[in-house]
């Protein structure tokens, strides 16, 4: 059973590889291992500060890569303003909260990184919604942009510690302590409203942004707005604005994001199983050319086992049940004639099975009949 999923898995990681070569993306391979110095100085970018450290026998402190962007930003992005396309299938090991265990996790993602224009941005979005797509038929993308909101943050005159304190609580939509640090900071009713507006806004595009054009009081967040305006436009032109909303609780730190950040769902995984966004900050601060950009995603693939179980209705699509008399030739014919047209089928001998599938078929030596399902 656990190898049947950990065939689906594979499988879909393989789709998304493809799809990546499809658009010129190639395969990046890193290092297991970095300095320990390099995760500390960047650890304000990591999802945890936490990493396993080891030392090397030459004396010198290392660490198991937590991340994957970081690499790929020191050593594969040029200093030329050089269009560069990665994507990867690599292991990363981080702290669990829930447990505060470290993990190996297994993700795919891609990253983007050069003259990030309209297009780069909508080619980046779009892989992400057909990454999700290669998970799971029903699925969304919500979309948020750091311009927007650190261009609201910093208009309200705020310090920049109670800015990022401001950020958290706008990610939690916590309404309650976004009104309580407006009144301890002096700020004004309508500022309170505007941030409290800025956490709770949800919904598809066509909906939110005219109401989101009303808070860009700002030249910066005028120009976010632009932005997701023309955004907006291009995703209708390829059919997938009805598959992508707008939600600015999804925050990130001002100091690496500076333009898109975007979270991806699929039905039957309880949290975002993708993660992305635009990072130029992220790139100026290894010294590399400041006319680069950079964009790019993560798929938390290790998701994907507990997605098998809880969403499969069925353990395969065809199981054949086969006595001894029955003629082994054929029994491999019809599997491989199954697995051809993409199904999932399982072959045993005999009739107790305990897994569950759409179709039970019997071959006996008189032929193959069909016994209904197995539930």
């Amino acid at each position: 059973m656990q190898e049947m999923i950990f065939g689906k898995t594979e499988q879909t990681i393989n789709q998304l590889r493809e799809l990546y070569k499809h658009y010129g993306y190639k395969k990046y391979k890193m290092s297991r291992f970095e300095t320990y110095d390099f995760y500390l100085d960047n650890r304000d970018f990591l999802l945890s500060e936490h990493v396993i450290t080891f030392t090397d026998t030459r004396g010198k402190l290392m660490a198991l890569k937590p991340d994957v962007t970081l690499s790929i930003v020191k050593n594969a992005a040029g200093e030329k303003n050089k269009q560069q396309k990665y994507f990867y299938n690599e292991n990363v090991f981080r702290m669990i909260d829930s447990t505060h265990e470290f993990k190996e996790i297994m993700q795919v993602g891609l990253e983007y990184i050069g003259h990030v224009d309209l297009y780069a941005t909508c080619e980046v979005l779009m892989l992400a919604q057909k990454s999700l797509q290669v998970i799971g038929l029903n699925s969304i993308l919500d979309v948020s942009h750091m311009g927007l909101v650190s261009g609201i943050l910093k208009a309200t005159g705020l310090s920049y510690a109670s800015q990022k304190q401001m950020l958290k609580y706008i990610g939690q939509k916590n309404v309650h302590e976004i009104r309580a640090l407006c009144t301890a900071e002096g700020l004004t009713e309508e500022t309170d409203l505007l941030l409290e507006k800025l956490a709770t806004l949800y919904g598809p595009f066509a909906k939110v942004l005219p109401q989101v054009k009303k808070m860009a009081i700002t030249s910066c967040a005028k120009q976010a707005i632009i932005e997701l305006e023309q955004i907006y436009q291009m995703l209708q032109i390829i059919g997938l604005a009805d598959q992508v909303n707008l939600d600015f609780s999804i925050t990130n730190d001002m100091r690496y994001y500076n333009g898109i950040i975007f979270q991806g769902y699929v039905q039957g995984i309880p949290k975002s199983i993708l993660s992305g966004g635009r990072y130029d900050k992220l790139l100026h601060k290894f010294g590399k050319n400041n006319k680069m950009g950079a964009i790019g995603f993560a798929i938390y693939t290790d998701l994907l086992d507990s997605y098998e179980v809880s969403s499969k209705q069925y353990d395969a699509d065809i199981i054949i049940c086969y006595d001894r008399e029955a003629s082994i030739p054929t029994l491999l014919q019809l599997v491989q004639q199954y697995a051809d047209q993409g199904l999932t089928v399982w072959a045993q001998q005999g009739e107790d099975q305990e897994i569950r599938a759409k179709k039970v078929l019997k071959l006996t030596k008189e032929g193959l009949m069909n016994i209904g399902s197995n539930d």
